[in-house]
Parts: C-alpha cells; sequence; structure tokens
C-alpha cells in the first residue's frame, strides 16, 4: 500500500513538472510570435534551444559575394531594391539608415556626456542584435522618397548587408550600398557619403565626435583644473588609437560612384575640432581592404615632374577652419596663389559631405601635407622624410615631429638655433646654406608676410628634410630643411593690407625653442641674404596683381557656388556677405603693394 501511495505522489509531482514546462513553452512562444507581429522582418535564429548564438567571428568564403538588384547612387523617385547572395544557401543580414530630416527630436539618443546622436546609423549587421536593428533578408526592401523638408534636398538610405552560412558565420566583407534620392545638379563637384558606427562617434569611450570618458577622467584626475579648450576631451585626441572604421562613397559631378571602400577615419586639425563641423581625416589600409585611394581626385595635379597624381595613401576632408561659415575657401584659394609663385602647395576642391544619410557640411578635400606629400610632389621615399610642426601644451606653442624620426625636432632646433645665434655681418650666406634650403626659406618667409598671415610664424610652421644619402641630381633630396605653407585662413589674412607684417614677424617669439622670426631677424644682417630676401619681397608687389588675383577667385567662386547654397541652409550666411568677403581680398591685391614698399623703406631706414 504505501509503495502505491509513493507511486502516486511520484506522479502528481511529474505531472505538475509538465503542467509548468508547458505553460512556460506556449508563454516563449507567444512572446516570439508578438516579436514577429511587430516587426514582420524578424527571423528569430533557427537553433534547437531558440536562444540567440554569440556572434561568429567573419569566415571570409572566396567567391561569395552579395549584390543589389540597383547600383548605389541618385535615383529620382524611391524604389524597391531586392539583395541576392551568390550562394543561395546562406541568408543575408543587413541594417537601413534613413533619416526623414536633419533635425533631431526627442526620441535621439544622447551620449553620456550630453551630445545627441546626430549623424545616428551607420551599425554594422549583427546576429546578436536581430532585435536592435539587424534583419534578415526575406523581401523587397523600400527604399523611401525624397524629404519634403526645404532644407533637406535628398533622402539618402544606406544598407549594410553581409552573408551568414548555417553556422550563423559571417562568410563575407560588410556591403555598402547608398542611394540618394534627388537631383545631382543640387550638389558641386564631388558628393562624398560617409557611413560609420554611430557608437564610433558618440560612444562613451571610443566616441571620436564626443568630450567623452576622456572629459570625465580628468576633471576626476584634477577637479580643481579650469575647464578651456585645451580640456582633454575625446575629439581632441590623435593618433592611430583614435582611428575609427569607415566606408566612404564619391560620387562626382555625373553621379559615377569614383571612390567606394574602407577607410580609416580621424578628426584632424588644431581648435577647429571643437567646431560641429569637424575636419575629417582619411585613410586608406590594406587591412580595411585598399591600400590606396585611387582616383584622380585634384583633376591636373601633377608632382614636380610633371607626372599626373592619381592616387592617395590619405585625404583631408578640412572644415576650412578659421573661415568656417566665411568664404569656405580661403585657405584653398590662398595656396593656388602660391602655386602660381613658384612655392610648395596644397590643392584643394569643393564638395558637400553626409554622414550616416545626413547632412554634414561643404568641405574642401585637401592633400595631407606629411611624408606622403613628399613622396607624391619629390618622389623621395617618405620613410626617408622628417618634418617638424607646431602644437599647443598648456605652456604655449612648441615643435613637434609631426613625421619621421622623434629626434627631428632636437635637430630642427639645434639649427635654427644656430642660425639665431650666428652673427651674420660676418658670415658667408653658403653657411647658412648648410641647414636651410635659402631659396626656400626667402620665398616663404616673404610670401607669408606678403599675405598677412599673423597666425604664423608662432604657429602653423612646418619644415622638413631629406634624412637619406644626399644627391644633388634630385630637387630636395640636399638634407636642408625646407618649409611648407599651411593653414592662411586666420581672420584678416589677405584682408588688412595696411598691416605691418614685416615688423610684425621680426619681433614674433616662441615660448620655447627658436621662432622663425627669430631666424629671419638674425639671417637679415647677412647683406646678401638683406638684398635677396627684399627683392623677393617687393617683387610680389608686381607678380601678385589684382587681375591674377581676381581670375583665381573667379574660377574657385563658381567651383564653390553650388555647395555653398546647401551649406548657408543648414550653417548660415547668404549670398550678399560671401561676395563681400570674396571683395575684401580684390582689395587687398589692389593696395597691399603700396603698404609693403612703404614697410621695406621703413625698415632699410632703420639699419642706418
Amino acid at each position: 500500500m504505501s509503495i502505491m501511495v509513493k507511486n502516486a505522489k511520484m506522479f502528481l509531482i511529474l505531472a505538475v513538472i509538465l503542467l509548468i514546462a508547458c505553460f512556460v513553452f506556449v508563454s516563449v512562444m507567444s512572446l516570439e510570435m508578438d516579436e514577429s507581429v511587430l516587426n514582420p522582418t524578424f527571423t528569430p535564429v533557427p537553433t534547437s534551444s531558440n536562444i540567440k548564438p554569440t556572434p561568429k567571428p567573419i569566415v571570409i568564403e572566396e567567391g561569395v559575394t552579395i549584390t543589389a538588384s540597383k547600383a548605389p547612387g541618385f535615383y529620382n523617385s524611391g524604389f524597391l531594391l531586392e539583395l541576392f547572395c551568390s550562394n543561395e544557401e546562406y541568408r543575408i543580414l543587413y541594417t537601413i539608415t534613413s533619416h526623414e530630416a536633419f533635425e533631431c527630436d526627442e526620441n535621439t539618443k544622447v551620449a553620456k556626456t550630453g551630445e545627441d546622436y546626430v549623424y545616428s546609423g551607420g551599425v554594422m549587421p549583427d546576429i546578436d542584435n536581430l532585435d536592435q536593428g539587424s534583419y534578415f533578408y526575406e523581401e523587397s526592401i523600400r527604399i523611401p522618397d525624397k524629404s519634403y523638408s526645404a532644407k533637406d534636398p535628398v533622402r539618402i538610405t544606406i544598407i549594410r548587408a553581409i552573408a551568414v552560412n548555417e553556422k550563423n558565420e559571417c562568410v563575407t566583407d560588410v556591403y555598402t550600398f547608398t542611394y540618394i534620392i534627388g537631383e545631382r545638379t543640387l550638389y558641386g563637384k564631388y558628393f562624398v557619403s560617409i557611413c560609420i558606427d554611430e557608437e564610433s562617434l558618440y560612444g562613451y569611450e571610443e566616441g571620436i565626435f564626443i568630450k567623452g570618458k576622456t572629459f570625465d577622467d580628468e576633471r576626476k584626475r584634477n577637479p580643481e583644473r579650469s575647464v578651456n579648450s585645451h580640456f582633454p576631451r575625446n575629439y581632441l585626441q590623435k593618433g592611430i588609437e583614435w582611428e575609427r572604421e569607415a566606408h566612404i562613397q564619391i560620387f562626382d559631378i555625373m553621379g559615377n560612384l569614383v571612390v567606394d571602400q574602407k577607410v580609416g577615419l580621424r578628426i584632424n586639425g588644431g581648435a577647429s575640432r571643437h567646431f560641429s563641423v569637424k575636419s575629417l581625416k582619411i585613410y586608406a589600409r590594406k587591412k580595411y581592404g585598399k591600400g590606396k585611394i585611387e582616383f584622380e581626385i585634384f583633376e591636373g595635379l601633377e608632382d614636380n615632374y610633371g607626372r599626373p597624381i592619381k592616387e592617395f595613401d590619405k585625404l583631408i576632408f578640412r572644415n576650412s577652419g578659421n573661415d568656417f561659415t566665411g568664404i569656405m575657401f580661403k585657405d584653398v584659394f590662398l595656396h593656388r596663389l602660391a602655386r602660381e609663385m613658384g612655392l610648395d602647395w596644397q590643392e584643394g576642391t569643393p564638395c558637400t559631405v553626409y554622414i550616416n544619410g545626413k547632412y554634414y557640411s561643404l568641405m574642401n578635400i585637401r592633400e595631407s601635407m606629411d611624408g606622403d606629400y613628399i613622396e607624391s610632389r619629390y618622389c623621395i621615399p617618405s620613410e626617408f622624410v622628417d618634418m617638424v610642426g607646431i602644437t599647443y601644451e598648456s605652456k604655449g606653442f612648441i615643435y613637434t615631429s609631426s613625421y619621421g624620426s622623434e629626434t627631428a625636432v632636437s635637430k630642427f632646433e639645434e639649427d635654427m638655433s644656430m642660425l639665431v645665434n650666428t652673427d651674420w655681418s660676418v658670415h658667408d650666406i653658403s653657411e647658412m646654406e648648410e641647414v636651410i634650403d635659402v631659396n626656400n626659406f626667402i620665398e616663404y618667409m616673404a610670401y607669408q608676410i606678403y599675405i598677412r598671415n599673423t597666425d604664423w610664424p608662432h604657429n602653423n610652421v612646418l619644415a622638413w628634410r631629406y634624412r637619406g644619402i644626399p644627391s644633388k641630381s634630385f630637387e630636395g633630396r640636399n638634407g636642408k630643411w625646407r618649409f611648407l605653407i599651411k593653414d592662411m585662413d586666420y581672420r584678416n589674412v589677405f584682408v588688412d593690407y595696411f598691416d605691418n607684417t614685416l615688423r610684425d614677424v621680426l619681433g614674433n617669439r616662441m615660448t620655447k625653442g627658436p621662432c622663425l622670426g627669430e631666424v629671419l631677424n638674425s639671417c637679415l644682417d647677412n647683406q646678401e641674404f638683406r638684398e635677396r630676401f627684399l627683392s623677393y619681397l617687393l617683387g610680389f608687389c608686381n607678380r601678385i596683381t589684382p587681375e591674377l588675383v581676381d581670375a583665381l577667385l573667379f574660377e574657385m567662386r563658381n567651383d564653390w557656388r553650388t555647395d555653398i547654397g546647401i551649406f548657408w541652409k543648414y550653417h548660415g550666411g547668404d549670398e550678399s556677405e560671401w561676395l563681400w568677403r570674396i571683395e575684401q581680398l580684390k582689395t587687398f591685391a589692389r593696395l597691399r603693394g603700396d603698404y609693403i614698399r612703404k614697410f621695406v623703406d621703413e625698415f632699410i631706414a632703420s639699419l642706418e
């Protein structure tokens, strides 16, 4: 009897357990059904336990590709997009980014340090995020029509897709398809779409658009430190550890996709890193796919031997620095003017940039002034190039190594100190030639003085030299310091024609290290150097003519006009103010020469 009771109790316990298991099963299935109703494209991962697996690594299978029914580019209206995998047994996992308007709303995510996720989206497909924006492709994807907002002339939709095998392993790299619904004629020479995971921009630790963890950590370490423009922030950090993977697509004026590749992306520049529109620098690296950006971005650009430059290791998308919301091409203009004077110069061309489908800014695509620039222009291998620049630290501007050997700074300061401390009234100019290219130094200093660059020479100095075996057969391979102009868009540069920049430069000093103003002041004690320098400076009075300046400005005004019209809608400004600023440059060209002659006369008189 006791055995029967025990069996009955055991039966009841098993029955209760079975009922509980059934209830849990039905509840789970109900939840899965609700998810499917709410999101028709949601498909549970097919595993025996129905628990989402951990993300699998990418196992690239050669020959497996993803294609789309329409090529990336401009279209007049929305459409249904189909995706295809070359191996039909594999599934396509994708994300979609498509903003209705530029403005943020109450649903916009906010970074931990308070910044809105303005350029949200760009998320990579991830099996582990099926309920957070990643979907298995089951049916055609709707590419929506353009926005009805007057501010937003186009609607951009970005699809990022990857193929997944039966083991939930990603078997292809990520494919990025960008569709712009609107007219290509609304934009100028280049239309640029950058797609980057939103966390790379706004993530607390890794986001390069925000103050982020770097800011908070410094506040904890030094709670009494005042917060100023030099207070550490994520977006002020430099180096490869602050480079983020992105995908860039560039469309030419005809709407052709001319650049389509993964790149590394960093914030670029100095003080303008604080702007809402930050300068960007992209790096082509083999680890991203292509080791070069292979396209003739700058039409007609040639090296020093007359050969076209058609590939780049890196490019800068510059926000125009101190000229932001101004003319938006002052620095490019002054570089092209320098080209006409025979100096080394940095080319630039306008473009409109969108990030994750949202308007970013009118920007200038620029060459990167580093060892790769020297290699492309002088055909000198970049590994033999030393470069010294200037950076600002808590105690002021100091020289730093910007490329090449870390010992370049000490060598540069040693050579410049020698020039400052030598009595050149009794030493021959040939001794100067041992450390600097005298012709280059004269041309460089004279040009900066003529254009009235007051953000220099205590700042924005860039010097380079060849570190290999000296050769007289090739230009630039003599081991002497040469100088490159840069960042000439400061406030009243090429505006205040009456300013005595010669006097100011000769009195300029730095917190640490010899200033180029001191170097010039010392070298002017040498009669031959003085005569050559003053003659070259006065020569600009006849060479930088109103006719030359008018011709350059006419060409650039036409090249930038289309893109800047859209820029004003987002960042302010209008055509009347823009044209007035351009007229200021023309006025400078007409009047500067007379003042330079006066300043030179005053300098000569001071020597008597």
